[in-house]
């Protein structure tokens, strides 16, 4: 005969299991349309923010027409001293990807 724990296993299983998957549901906005079509949309550039006009010149190469691309340091900056401005920071949160070096390379 069985131990009654064995018996259990089964069922604690199964609940554990129900609430993995209830721990996996989205917040509910799956279905809610975005304000703005995907970055892959056909004829729509990727807005990209670099945070150096070296990486947006390379962004710029790279992408060519898929991408609108600015540079988050004005080419005069210090990146040392540099703070951004509201605007700026508007800029970097409309930005679809941003491009960085976090090896801390001086250029």
């Amino acid at each position: 005969m069985a131990s009654p724990m064995f018996r259990l296993a089964p069922a604690i299983a199964a609940l554990l299991a129900a609430l993995l998957l209830a721990a996996c549901d989205s917040d509910g906005q799956a279905g809610a349309p975005s304000p703005r079509p995907s970055p892959a949309s056909p004829g729509l550039p990727m807005r990209v923010a670099a945070t150096l006009p070296l990486f947006a010149d390379f962004v710029r190469e790279v992408g060519t027409d898929n991408v609108d691309v600015f540079s988050i340091l004005p080419p005069s900056a210090d990146p040392h001293t540099y703070e951004p401005t509201p605007s700026d920071i508007q800029r970097i949160t409309e930005a679809d990807i941003i491009c960085v070096n976090n090896r801390q390379a001086d250029l």
